[in-house]
């Protein structure tokens, strides 16, 4: 469990980010935060899709609560790298 409420909100995605790549695939981190996570639902999708799995656990007064994992071949840091490795080959496709 992440509980990010304490953490000053521009240090969270990066936060998540790191602690989640560091987990094997497939392992959930639950994050709790204090806002809405819609940003960084959108950053992680971006990011990982398609392998991020994002499951709202529910909100609680004022506290977001959210499961997130990613599947796939790898670890996670080589599902975020090959990720980027995609993105760049469409921007520079190399002549065949």
């Amino acid at each position: 469990v992440l509980d990010l409420t304490g953490l000053p909100r521009p240090e969270r995605h990066a936060t998540v980010i790191a602690t989640l790549e560091a987990l094997p695939l497939g392992a959930v981190l639950v994050v709790i935060l204090d806002q809405e996570p819609t940003d960084l639902r959108l950053r992680l999708a971006r990011r990982y899709a398609p392998h991020l799995r994002w499951e709202p656990r529910g909100r609680t007064g004022d506290r977001f609560t959210v499961a997130i994992s990613l599947e796939g071949p790898g670890d996670a840091a080589s599902v975020a790298m090959n990720d980027v490795a995609t993105r760049l080959d469409s921007l520079f496709p190399t002549a065949a």
